[in-house]
């Protein structure tokens, strides 16, 4: 079980115990043994205290007699002296199954609870395909449900989704196709932000064309895992998180793209496989198009002053995508775009879905009020943003107001 950590120890230990309780029982029952990998990134509190790590708690005689410790190890991972810095979620995955000790891994957030019984499961389901069916093929990922609660204690059911969410991934799948912090996060930023998304579109899509030696099991209806209310994470604290994220989502975004030309072109692929290609340049194209005017609108009607590099790095990887597009845009049907601008609006987070200077098709057609945007600097963007009024100052809205 790998699971990158930072943050509040009590909000850790919820995580911590869950993992490690995974396997209590009458000692006559056979267990699955169980190594639970810490990343712990908590590198500020480390300098402020001499090198000391909170997550050391994870090794005390306090927290031992909490669990079984015959059939649960746990390895905490420092951060600031294995690797000098910070290597964040996505880093700390990937390097965390690099060093665990047993090929399937459980990834999971410090802020997540695994359910009771989730290895158990996992661990029945790897003895009858693996053991049970001696089958040549091996596995890739098995996942179900994931349930996120919110402050009300409402909950939503996530499955078969783009992030991370307590998947058991088997470490020689990603050796294999050299899936690693080097191919994967080729900018050190995407570590951070956007990282699940990037990790698992890449290794997904290496997964689609290498169906006939692996397989990925999904068990519907079954909760494997649980998000609580984190009120101290950075998306919940910072109300301009989304802003942050924007350019390093797009950035993701054309990472993903690259590996999949870059696979293609190694093994041929230029039928079947370039369709579902150009309708993913598609998706990111449009959503990059709906992200860029929500970080110009939250510049204009909130306090937030962005970043020079977080400017930058949206308006850099919404013109690549554009310009990827671009290449197929005449290949493109109608009903796809019109499907895909809907899909966008209604089924994901974005936030601005009306644009004032104009249409997506106007900014594939190259407007000149569309091409000035991409082509402002800082300076020129903040310029731009302080010139616009809306009718209606809530950005948080999923369909923004119309400007004026």
């Amino acid at each position: 079980i790998v699971i990158p950590m930072y943050g509040d120890l009590k909000t850790c230990t919820k995580s911590v115990y869950s993992a490690a309780t995974q396997c209590l029982g009458k000692l006559n029952e056979v267990h699955p043994k169980v190594e639970i990998v810490i990343m712990a990134d908590d590198i500020e509190y480390q300098r402020e205290h001499n090198g000391a790590s909170e997550f050391d708690y994870f090794l005390s005689n306090e927290f031992k007699r909490l669990y079984d410790t015959d059939n649960v190890e746990i390895k905490i991972i420092h951060n600031l002296e294995k690797y000098g810095d910070h290597v964040y979620q996505g880093g700390g995955r990937l390097f965390g199954m690099e060093i665990a000790k047993y090929s399937f891994c459980i990834l999971f957030d410090s802020d997540d609870v695994l359910a009771p019984l989730t290895v158990r499961m996992y661990w029945d389901i790897i003895q009858k395909e693996l053991v049970m069916k001696n089958t040549k093929k091996n596995i890739y990922k098995i996942g179900a449900s994931f349930i996120s609660f919110d402050s009300n204690g409402y909950y939503n059911e996530i499955n078969k989704s783009i992030w991370v969410q307590e998947y058991c991934y088997n470490s020689d799948f990603f050796s294999k196709f050299k899936l690693n912090d080097e191919t994967i996060y080729t900018n050190k930023v995407n570590r951070k932000q956007g990282e699940d998304y990037l990790m698992c579109q890449i290794a997904d899509y290496t997964y689609e064309h290498n169906m006939g030696k692996w397989v990925a099991i999904n068990i519907d209806d079954i909760g494997i895992g649980y998000w609580i209310p984190n009120y101290n994470s950075l998306s919940r604290k910072d109300p301009y998180y989304g802003q942050h994220l924007a350019g390093s989502t797009m950035n993701s975004s054309n990472t993903i793209l690259d590996y999949m030309e870059r696979y293609n072109e190694k093994h041929k692929i230029v039928d079947k496989e370039d369709e579902i290609f150009k309708h993913r340049v598609l998706n990111m194209t449009i959503y990059g198009y709906f992200n860029l005017f929500d970080f110009l609108k939250t510049v204009s009607i909130t306090s937030y002053i962005p970043l020079e590099e977080d400017w930058e790095l949206l308006v850099l990887n919404v013109a690549k995508l554009r310009m990827r597009l671009l290449k197929y845009y005449d290949e493109v049907q109608f009903a796809d775009i019109e499907d895909q601008l809907y899909s966008v609006r209604h089924m994901s987070d974005c936030r601005c879905c009306n644009v004032w200077e104009g249409s997506f098709y106007d900014f594939m057609d190259g407007k000149d009020n569309m091409m000035k945007i991409l082509d402002m600097d800082y300076n020129a963007m903040m310029e731009y943003c302080k010139g616009l009024k809306f009718d209606n100052g809530a950005i948080n809205e999923v369909h923004s107001k119309q400007a004026v």
